[in-house]
C-alpha cells in the first residue's frame, strides 16, 4: 500500500479533497532524494488539518519511518502530543544544548544526531524570526526559525513538515509569520518545498458554532473586508453574555469545567489584571494576595530556578503553574516577593519546584516588570553589597547579584485571564472573549486576527462579553 494511501486509511471519517491531495502531495515529498525538503501544510480551523497530521504520524509509524514532535511553547507541544497520542516537545528543549554555571546561564544549537527522521512542527506561526540585540536575554537575541532549521537540516536525511494556520495572530512585534510563507522559506533556506492548503471546513464541523465563526472571520481576513458580525442564533455552543450576567457565566463556566479549563481572553494586560482580581475573590474565594491553589504564568524568560538536569530547561515566557504552598511572603527592596512551592501545568512529570517570585508584577499593567524597576531592583542589592561586603571587588558584587535569588525572581501574572498573545497555542474547554473598549478605527484585519486567534482557543463553550451588539446579527432577536 502507498503511504497516501495509508494516510487516507487512517482518517476516522471520509476524507476531504484537500485531505486527498495532501496525501498525495506528502507521498511525493517523503520518496523525493532531494537535500533540505520541507513540506508546508496551511489549514484554517476545522478543515481537517489536525485530523490529517494525526492520520500521517499513525501512517509513519505504521512504515517504521522515524518522527520528531515539535511545537513552540509547553502549551502546545501538549496539544499536539494528545491528537497524534505522540510524545511531543517544544523546539528550544530539543535543539538547544544548555550550560548554567553559577553566574551564567548559556545555550548552543544542539547537533541533530537523528537519521532518516521527519520533524513534524506545528503551529509554526508562532515561530519568530526577530532578533532582539538589546537584550541580555539568551532566547530573544536568536533568530528561533533560522536555528530550528539549521539544526533539522544538521542531521542526516533529516526533512521537515510545518503546520499552521495564517489567519492566528503573526509572533509580537511581526507583521507576518514568516515561517508559513512558502516564497520566504523557499528563497531564504534553500529549501525544496512542498505545500498543501486546506480551506474547506469538514463536513463534521459544520454543526459547531465555534468553528462556523472562526470560517466567517477567515473570510474576512482573507478578503480585508470590514462589518464582520458573528452568528449565534442555533448554536448551542456559542453565546453573547449580557453586561448583568458576566460574573453568574464565569461563575458556572469555573464550576462546570474548572480552574485549568476556563479562561478570559483580553486585548490588554490591565483588563486581565481586573478579571484575574474579580475571579480570585469573587468565584474561587481566595482572599491572601496569593495562594495555594492559585494558577499562575511566567511573564519573563527566567533560567535560575531550574536546575541544569531538568529536562524542561528554563521556566519560559508564557508557562503556566499551580501553586502548592505559599512558604512566605515579604518586602525587601522596594518591591513584594513570595516563595512558593509550584508544579508545571504542562509538565506533570516534572518535580515540584522551590521558587521566589516577584508579587509586584501581578497588578502590572505591562507585560512584565519595566526595565526602570529592574535598574531600581539592582541598584539596591548593589548598595546592601557595597555596606556589608567592601571588600569585594566591583566585579566579584556584579556576580553576586547574578546569583541574588531576588533579583533573579520569578515574573507572574494570575492566568484566570490572559492576553490572546499569552493565549497562543493553547486551547480551554470554556473561554471567554472580553471586547473592552474598542474604536471604529481600530477594527481592522489585525483587530479580525486577534479575534480570530482567541474564538480558535475554544473546544467546547465560547462566550463573547462586553461586546458591543452591532458584532452580531440579529441580536436585537435574542
Amino acid at each position: 500500500m502507498s503511504i497516501s494511501r495509508e494516510i487516507i486509511k487512517h482518517i476516522p471519517f471520509s476524507p476531504t479533497p484537500e485531505q486527498k491531495e495532501a496525501a498525495f502531495r506528502f507521498e511525493k515529498f517523503i520518496t523525493s532524494d532531494l537535500p533540505r525538503c520541507l513540506f508546508l501544510i496551511k489549514g484554517y480551523a476545522g478543515t481537517g488539518k489536525t485530523t490529517f497530521i494525526a492520520a500521517l504520524t499513525e501512517a509513519l509509524q505504521h512504515r517504521g519511518i522515524k518522527t520528531v514532535l515539535l511545537a513552540p511553547t509547553g502549551k502546545s507541544a501538549k496539544v499536539l502530543a494528545s491528537y497524534t497520542g505522540k510524545k511531543a516537545s517544544t523546539i528550544h528543549r530539543h535543539i538547544y544544548s544548555y550550560k548554567k554555571t553559577p553566574y551564567t546561564f548559556s545555550l548552543q544549537l544542539a547537533h541533530n544526531r537523528f537519521k532518516n527522521t521527519l520533524f513534524i512542527v506545528d503551529e509554526v506561526s508562532l515561530i519568530s524570526t526577530r532578533k532582539n540585540a538589546f537584550t541580555d536575554d539568551a532566547f530573544s537575541s536568536r533568530d528561533l526559525l533560522e536555528d530550528l532549521l539549521t539544526y533539522i537540516f544538521g542531521g542526516k536525511n533529516c526533512k521537515a513538515v510545518f503546520v499552521g494556520d495564517d489567519a492566528q495572530l503573526p509572533p509580537v512585534h511581526q507583521s507576518e509569520s514568516l515561517a508559513l510563507n512558502w516564497r520566504f522559506l523557499r528563497d531564504r533556506f534553500d529549501l525544496n518545498m512542498g505545500y498543501v492548503k486546506m480551506t474547506t471546513v469538514v463536513r463534521q464541523e459544520h454543526e459547531s458554532g465555534i468553528l462556523y465563526n472562526a470560517s466567517l472571520l477567515r473570510k474576512f481576513i482573507e478578503n480585508r473586508q470590514t462589518g464582520f458580525q458573528f452568528r449565534i442564533d442555533g448554536f448551542d455552543d456559542v453565546r453573547f453574555v449580557e453586561s448583568g450576567e458576566v460574573f453568574e457565566e464565569l461563575e458556572s463556566a469555573f464550576s462546570v469545567f474548572g480552574n485549568k479549563e476556563t479562561v478570559v481572553l483580553t486585548r490588554s494586560n490591565k483588563r486581565a489584571n481586573m478579571f484575574n482580581q474579580q475571579i480570585r475573590r469573587g468565584i474561587l474565594w481566595m482572599e491572601n494576595e496569593i495562594d495555594a491553589g492559585d494558577e499562575i504564568m511566567a511573564v519573563k524568560n527566567n533560567y535560575f530556578w531550574l536546575d541544569e538536569q531538568s529536562p524542561v530547561g528554563f521556566i519560559a515566557n508564557g508557562e503556566t503553574m499551580e501553586i502548592l504552598s505559599v512558604l512566605r511572603t515579604e518586602e525587601k527592596y522596594g518591591l513584594r516577593f513570595a516563595d512558593l512551592v509550584v508544579k508545571m501545568s504542562d509538565y506533570p512529570d516534572h518535580p515540584e519546584i522551590d521558587v521566589k517570585v516577584i508579587l509586584d508584577t501581578l497588578y502590572e499593567n505591562a507585560p512584565s516588570l519595566s526595565s526602570d524597576k529592574m535598574d531600581e531592583l539592582h541598584r539596591k542589592i548593589m548598595e546592601e553589597l557595597d555596606e556589608n561586603n567592601p571588600e569585594l571587588s566591583h566585579r566579584e558584587k556584579l556576580m553576586k547579584i547574578e546569583q541574588n535569588p531576588y533579583y533573579n525572581a520569578l515574573q507572574i501574572k494570575f492566568s484566570y485571564a490572559i492576553t490572546t498573545h499569552k493565549s497562543q497555542g493553547g486551547q480551554w474547554d470554556a473561554v471567554f472573549i472580553d471586547q473592552g473598549y474598542i474604536t471604529e478605527e481600530q477594527i481592522n484585519t489585525d483587530y479580525y486576527r486577534w479575534l480570530y486567534t482567541a474564538v480558535t482557543r475554544a473546544k467546547q463553550k465560547l462566550y463573547f462579553i462586553n461586546f458591543s451588539k452591532i458584532f452580531f446579527e440579529n441580536l436585537e432577536d435574542f
